[in-house]
């Protein structure tokens, strides 16, 4: 509708373009006539992109790639039509953006790990180009889900658990990214991009075991973290990944009751029979390279800060997301060097207790594959540069003392202008 009104307005000024005698009225005529057709095509490429996210979501990731071509050629006809550098500077990131997604989606099409990597270096790019730090943030994290996407596909022809590892620590990065950014549903979608992963390396150790029982587990975990990264699709707004994962669902579902009906044969009483009985294969023990840890309670951390720069006085809200990715209970003991000297906790999770630096977690019981977070909210006293490397305690199945660290963050506290002392703290 944009677009055709400012081709309607292009048109009109051209036709009366004529009839106008003094030269400044002309001047700001033909300007008006450009700007029209700059505003045209900028309005244009909008709806192409637009139009390329609706395709991603139903899952055409083909058309979705022409789309976003197509935003990419109309966003450089706008940038080739401005003359100031400062305009041209500020559209430029939005170009390597649609660049980028161009080749993300041409890879999602072809499973093409070296289209991934591609993508992954025009994401790089637009961050180059960020006017700003949201950007930066968004630019990074796609650029760490380009790389993940490259390992992963990598794994899933190769099967080799270093790649795995890479993904992982990769999708880590762009959940990361993506919560500082403020984008709560990509940083889900992360997650789920994770628990997919992970599903697939316990269903290639099913694959490759030979004893019936330890396959049924196998798949059995496998089947836990599908229902997991399905339902965290969901929670990204994403239905069409969610359906895609439960269907590979439905089939480990199937290779489950197989696997546990043949154990249930194999381990039959013996019964008189004219021929030889059964004998249960040898267990070969053949377990991916990287996976122990996943054995017993196994707590991952995650350190969200949303606001690293802040003034004296001023709250901060932070957040810690804790994860058990282990096959067997945690129970969470505390999480220590969380409240930083200089520092007045404001508000904590009703579930800890506060004792000096850190947070008693009662021995709370995590069952595996559950989350727990724990919000805070603290007030710095003084300004400074202060580091946050909590670590976090707890006890696995066998009661033996296990712990985890986080990505450590960075607070920078200024001091508090005038005004802002006349205002007192904002909260």
């Amino acid at each position: 509708m944009a677009a055709s009104l400012f081709l309607e307005a292009k048109d009109s000024i051209q036709i009366n373009l004529e009839r106008l005698e003094g030269e400044e009225e002309k001047e700001i005529a033909e300007k008006l006539v450009k700007a029209s057709g700059v505003r045209r095509e900028y309005c244009l490429g909008r709806v192409a992109l637009e139009e390329a996210r609706i395709l991603d979501r139903q899952g055409d990731h083909t058309a979705s790639s022409r789309k976003y071509g197509q935003a990419t050629e109309k966003y450089q006809e706008v940038i080739d039509a401005m003359e100031l550098e400062t305009d041209r500077r500020e559209l430029r990131p939005i170009v390597y953006l649609c660049q980028a997604w161009q080749k993300m989606m041409m890879a999602e099409s072809r499973a093409s790990p070296g289209l991934y990597g591609e993508a992954a270096e025009l994401f790089i790019e637009a961050k180059g180009h960020a006017l700003d730090q949201t950007t930066s943030y968004l630019a990074q994290a796609h650029s760490s889900f380009c790389r993940a996407l490259e390992a992963g596909t990598e794994f899933e022809i190769t099967r080799d658990t270093n790649l795995h590892i890479s993904a992982t620590r990769h999708l880590e990065s762009a959940a990361n990214f993506y919560l500082r950014a403020g984008v709560r549903t990509a940083s889900e979608y992360a997650k789920a991009t994770q628990r997919l992963f992970d599903a697939y390396v316990y269903m290639g150790s099913a694959k490759n075991e030979r004893n019936p029982s330890e396959k049924a587990q196998f798949y059995k975990m496998a089947e836990r973290l599908l229902q997991v990264s399905a339902g965290s699709f969901l929670k990204a707004k994403h239905p069409e990944k969610s359906e895609e994962v439960r269907r590979v669902l439905e089939s480990v579902k199937e290779e489950r009751e197989i696997a546990m009906s043949l154990s249930e044969v194999l381990h039959a009483p013996a019964i008189a029979s004219t021929t030889a009985s059964f004998s249960t294969p040898t267990s070969t023990h053949e377990t991916a390279v990287g996976l122990e840890r996943f054995e017993s309670a196994d707590i991952q951390a995650n350190l969200i800060i949303r606001n690293r720069e802040v003034k004296v006085g001023e709250d901060i809200d932070l957040e810690i997301e804790l994860v058990n990715a282990g096959k067997a209970p945690a129970q969470l003991i505390k999480v220590e060097n969380i409240i930083v000297e200089g520092f007045e906790l404001k508000s904590a999770p009703e579930i800890c207790r506060v004792e000096d630096s850190y947070l008693d977690l009662k021995g709370r019981t995590l069952s595996p594959l559950k989350t727990q977070e724990l919000r805070l909210a603290m007030r710095p006293l003084n300004k400074g540069t202060f580091s946050l490397k909590p670590r976090v305690l707890y006890l696995d199945e066998s009661g033996k003392y296990r712990s985890h660290e986080p990505e450590p963050a960075t607070i920078t506290v200024k001091e508090l202008g005038i005004s802002g002392w006349l205002r007192g703290p904002t909260r």
